[in-house]
């Protein structure tokens, strides 16, 4: 199942940004209804995200309490792609730019 395949980056990550985030799971089959709010088929959608498309990342800025502000990860399941995201997107943190010593 590929959202097992992806746990280990997934839990990487969540180790990686603890303070800064917060991770959770959601069981599609058991909270149906949950998995339509948080990622559904497409905007407007009654269905949750198709089972070929699992698993689905989605994250919340932070002080967001609506699933409108929802935000769909769509890189690879990879613990540094997941962490920019939740930088870039969720954070909105500004990319450190490299000092080299010949500066």
């Amino acid at each position: 199942e590929p959202s097992q395949r992806a746990s280990s980056s997934w839990e990487q990550a969540a180790r990686e940004l603890d303070g800064f985030a917060k991770f959770g799971r959601v069981n599609r089959k058991l909270y149906r209804r949950l998995a339509v709010k948080v990622a559904p088929k497409h905007f407007m959608s009654s269905e949750p995200v198709a089972f070929s498309k699992l698993p689905a990342v989605v994250g919340f800025v932070q002080d967001c309490n609506n699933f409108w502000c929802a935000q769909r990860y769509r890189g690879e399941m990879k613990a540094d792609d997941l962490g920019v995201f939740v930088m870039d997107k969720l954070l909105r943190l500004k990319e450190v730019p490299r000092v080299t010593s010949e500066e």
